[in-house]
This record gives C-alpha cells, structure tokens and sequence, in this order.
C-alpha cells in the first residue's frame, strides 16, 4: 500500500487532475440544441484521458503507485465535500419546507432508485456474471449518482470494475433523464418565481467551510467507531447538522460552491481510474442493463409521483430527477421553467441517495 509519504511527487497527477477539471468545464458548457452535459463533461473527458494514460509504462509518473494514490486520495475529498454539502442542504429544506412535501418527494425519489435497484437484482440473479462489481457500477451509473459510486467503491475489493461500469453507463442514464424531462417539459417562465427552499441569502463563507468540514469529520470520526461506510456517515451528519443550524440560526448557508468543487474533484480523479481497459468491457449486456435500469426507473417513477402521490407534471419531473439524481435534468427545468418548487429535488435526491446506499449494500451480501 502506497502512503502520502511516500510519494516523493505528485505534482504531475495534480496537475492532470486540474487540466481535466478545466478542460472538461469547458467541454460541458457546450450546448448542442439547448442540451449540455455540465460536469459530466468532467468525467467524460476524465475516462478518456485515464484510458489514454493505461497505455504507457507502468513506470510513468502519470499510472505510478504514487500517482494512484494521488487520483484515490483526491476523489475521497471530493466525496467528502460534495455528499456533506447535499446532507446540509437536505437538512435545511427538512427543516423549512412542509413536512408531508418534503416526504412525499423524499419517497417518490426513493420508489424510482429502488426500481432500478430491482432491476439490477434481476440480472445479477439471471445473469452468470463472474464481475458483481461491475454491475453494481452499471447500477450507481445509471441512476447517474458519483455518491453511489463512491460508497461501491470503497465497499469492493474490485473498485476499478465498479468505476468502469460506472464509466459505460453513466452517459445512458444522463441521457435518458435530461431527454425525458426535455421532452416532457412546457416552457413557462415568469420574473418572480415561486419561493422556495432554494432561494438563496447571502452567508459567511467561513461558515459554510466549517459546516461542511464538521461534517466531513464528523463522519469519517463515526465511521473510525463504527465502520459502516464513510460515505453513508458523512451525509447523515451533515443532514442533522444542517437540520440543527437551520431551526437555531434561521439563515442559510451557501454551500453550492463548495458541492460544486467538490464533484469536481470526484469526477475528475475518479474517472481516469475508470479509463483503464475501458474498450474491453463494453458489452451488449451492459448497455442492456443501464438502458433497463434508466429508462424503467424514470417511467415508473413518473408515473407513480403523478398518479398515485397527485403531483403536479412539472412536480414530478422534478422528483424524477432528484430520483436520478441528475443535476444537468434539474437544470433543463430550470431553464425551461422557473415556477416550479424546486425544493422537491433536494428531498427526493436524498431519498434516492438512501435507497441507493441500501441496494448497494444488499448487493455486497449477495
């Protein structure tokens, strides 16, 4: 095992790391017929250079243990940031927004990750695989969620596989939400939208760094006690930290950025793992699986938040996409139409995040 210490230098990882966050910005800002692939252009662009890299020598500072290490240490701190700041987020709408609301749209999210959840459990029982971990990151792919992966991630004794089912899936399931919820979407704006849980109050920065950062050890400090998964901790901290800070304080903290930097961080390093012998695992049963677990979860989750829980059409494609967990979704709706409660996608991006750590766990054990 490589430690920090022994890493005489890792500037040439950082420095690849920060030239893909930059690049890959600039590539999902590109907008083709009103659709752009937002960070997920990060990690896309990641997967391809992480390939490219696998070529050369195993001797390179780019593929050395050093450099590995560098790409591991540097996701685990985007985790950290990004899942806290969700878990703060979540905490505050819990504790401003109508309880029975923020329910209905926490179960909603949760029904379409669970659909998906099934599905994979069929294949993984009806399909000799002899790779597990590369179907549960097919799964964490699909429903397009880098916490998912994350938490499958540090679960596996074969990380690498989980990133590249992850990595070949990933673009079906981003696709497949931000079609659907384009397709579906009326375009309807006005110059004062609704209030909501999320509009924004300016805050002390200082603050929101601290929020985050005590989530974040608070996490991996209760995780040392009783490990049950760093991942799983730090949102549920976070989540009772915002929930607290919110009912005492009565203000908002600004933690976009640092979620935003914090994905970043993530897709960047986590996705040249994934790079590796990317080509060789692409089958028809992967693309197979993602497109199933995509586009049954998005259906039958729409169809639920509709029709049995009676949201509103816009409402429950902002579930839907919470229940994806897909940002760029979010963001076509945004743009699309700015009268929608938007609050709803953090509680059902929760209840999402929830089923998924539970599938993934029960695919662990199976």
């Amino acid at each position: 095992m490589t430690y920090i210490g022994e890493c005489t230098d890792g500037t040439i990882p950082m420095i690849l790391i920060f030239g893909i966050a930059f690049w890959g910005i600039l590539l999902g800002e590109i907008r083709i017929k009103g659709v752009s692939l937002g960070y997920s252009g990060v990690l896309i662009l990641s997967i391809i250079v992480g390939y490219i890299i696998s070529l050369l020598n195993s001797d390179s500072s780019l593929v050395n243990p050093c450099s590995v290490y560098v790409y591991k240490l540097i996701a685990k701190i985007g985790t950290g940031l990004f899942i806290s700041s969700v878990g703060i987020e979540a905490g505050r709408c819990l504790a401003t927004q109508k309880r029975d609301r923020f329910i209905k749209a926490f179960l909603g999210g949760a029904m379409v990750a669970v659909i998906g959840g099934i599905i994979t459990t069929i294949f993984i029982l009806c399909i000799k695989i002899s790779q597990k971990d590369f179907l549960i990151g097919i799964f964490s792919g699909a429903m397009t969620s880098t916490p998912a992966l994350q938490l499958a991630s540090e679960m596996s004794k074969g990380a690498t596989n989980v990133s590249l089912g992850y990595g070949i899936s990933y673009p079906i399931g981003l696709l497949s939400a931000v079609l659907f919820v384009q397709t579906m979407t009326v375009r309807k704006k006005q110059e004062n939208p609704i209030s909501s849980c999320d509009d924004t109050k300016k805050a002390d920065c200082v603050c929101s760094v601290s929020l985050v950062l005590f989530s974040v050890f608070g996490g991996m400090l209760i995780n040392y006690v009783m490990p049950l998964g760093m991942t799983v901790l730090i949102l549920l901290m976070a989540l009772f930290i915002g929930y607290i800070y919110t009912r005492k304080s009565k203000k908002r903290v600004r933690i976009d950025e640092i979620s935003s930097i914090g994905l970043i961080m993530f897709l960047s390093a986590s996705g040249i793992q994934a790079g590796k012998d990317l080509i060789h695992y692409i089958s028809a049963v992967s693309i197979l699986l993602a497109s199933a677990v995509s586009l049954y979860s998005i259906l039958a989750g729409y169809i639920v938040c509709k029709y049995v829980m009676r949201f509103s059409k816009e409402e429950s494609l902002v579930i839907v996409s919470g229940g994806m967990t897909s940002t760029p979704a979010i963001g076509v709706l945004k743009k699309a139409n700015n009268t929608i409660d938007f609050s709803l996608f953090t509680a059902a991006y929760i209840g999402a995040l929830i089923a998924l750590f539970v599938f993934i766990y029960i695919f662990n054990y199976m």
